[in-house]
């Protein structure tokens, strides 16, 4: 179908309805098959680097789990730590008052 068309353009001798010189021809399709292929390899780059972004974001999701696990552990021994010190403040206390009494 696309083939009767342009024989049909082809086909007028009007100034108008000429399709371009033989040279022209080939290079809008050299330039329409280049940007075919630089369009192809821009995909494939831009796949490759998702794939590289997956793999840095899921890395990165390791880490923050890891350190958030440390943190929670290294927060539950720092009130071990308060409330001994509570402890040993208030023995301390009652010591002294049992003294002075």
């Amino acid at each position: 179908m696309w083939a009767g068309c342009i024989d049909g353009v082809c086909a007028h001798d009007t100034p108008s309805m000429q399709v371009d010189a033989y040279p022209f021809q080939f290079l809008t399709t050299a330039v329409s098959l280049e940007a075919i292929f630089l369009s192809t390899f821009v995909f494939v780059s831009q796949n490759r680097q998702a794939a590289k972004d997956r793999f840095h974001i899921d890395l990165v999701d390791q880490v923050n789990v890891k350190a958030e696990m440390e943190m929670s552990v290294m927060a539950s021994q720092i009130r071990e730590m308060e409330l001994k010190q509570h402890h040993i403040h208030r023995n301390l206390l009652g010591a002294k008052t049992e003294k002075v009494s």
